[in-house]
């Protein structure tokens, strides 16, 4: 089914609206217009959504800055299948505290957590991005992984646009 990303993108918004209003975190949304619909499953690609700005939430800490971009992807990156090709790219980046590269590698891996103690006590379960990637690699996509300790993180997923009108 065709699936319109920023609408989904838009009710995940809703579904955090207390915890972004109590922790006053901003949202910088960049979304162009013009990006094309991608076939899909509408409730995974929420779910895939709802995973990452929970993660830009809980580790960006009160007072961070969430940006969400959607938009036509530029350039293939090297792990998106060749049949994927032309894609929409999707971002949820943060400014928290960001992620030593030498967990990066390891960041999908179920139960797998940078820090147990912080993830613990905030309810993660090490399973969120896990969940994003399984559903990624079943829509044909990938996902990007980036962060730069002191700076933030940023969580690309590019998924094949849907050509048909």
């Amino acid at each position: 089914k065709s699936v319109n990303l920023k609408r989904i993108i838009f009710e995940v918004l809703r579904t955090f609206s207390n915890e972004i209003k109590n922790d006053k975190i901003k949202i910088d949304l960049k979304i162009k217009n013009k990006t094309k619909n991608v076939q899909g499953d509408r409730d995974e690609l929420f779910q895939v959504l709802q995973n990452l700005l929970e993660n830009a939430i809980r580790y960006g800490g009160k007072k961070c800055e969430v940006i969400i971009s959607l938009r036509q992807a530029e350039t293939r990156p090297a792990n998106l299948p060749k049949n994927s090709w032309p894609a929409v790219c999707i971002e949820v980046s943060d400014n928290g505290p960001g992620i030593d590269k030498i967990h990066l590698g390891r960041l999908t891996e179920r139960f797998y957590r940078v820090d147990t103690s912080r993830s613990k006590e905030s309810g993660g379960t090490g399973l969120g991005l896990a969940i994003v990637k399984h559903i990624v690699n079943r829509h044909r996509g990938c996902l990007v992984i980036g962060s730069e300790l002191s700076i933030g993180s940023k969580f690309s997923i590019y998924l094949k646009e849907n050509n048909s009108k």
